[in-house]
């Protein structure tokens, strides 16, 4: 029961923060790489790297960030009990990890598209 309480307790906590900096990352890093790509000697370069370079946020705020954190929030003191403290760090890990990698799939499509047309259009005003 502690640890469900803890858990959704967590959960609601997670739902409530911004998400506006997986975003912001994932569309400049996204946009650059595109961006970057097109303007090479060939184009469609710029789509292959840039949809890799989307796997990359999602899989990091999703996958990687929960398990870094884990251990900080569950060796974190508190008065609360052991059982609730685990559910509490777990299910705002995972609320969080989730939400944030949604963000950063949504930033990166946009980084893709900003990045392809930038590319592209100082690509073909260079003559490259």
């Amino acid at each position: 029961m502690l640890y469900r309480d803890g858990y959704t307790a967590g959960q609601l906590q997670a739902a409530t923060e911004r998400t506006g900096g997986p975003i912001l990352i994932s569309a400049c890093l996204v946009g650059g790489v595109t961006a970057a790509g097109c303007m090479s000697p060939v184009p469609a370069l710029g789509c292959v790297l840039g949809g890799a370079a989307l796997a990359a946020p999602p899989a990091y705020y999703g996958l990687a960030w929960p398990l870094l954190e884990e251990p900080k929030m569950v060796a974190v003191p508190t008065e609360d009990p052991a059982p609730y403290a685990v559910g509490y760090a777990q299910g705002y890990l995972e609320e969080a990890g989730k939400r944030r990698a949604q963000a950063a799939m949504i930033g990166g499509a946009g980084g893709l598209l900003v990045g392809a047309l930038v590319g592209i259009t100082v690509a073909s005003n260079a003559g490259l």
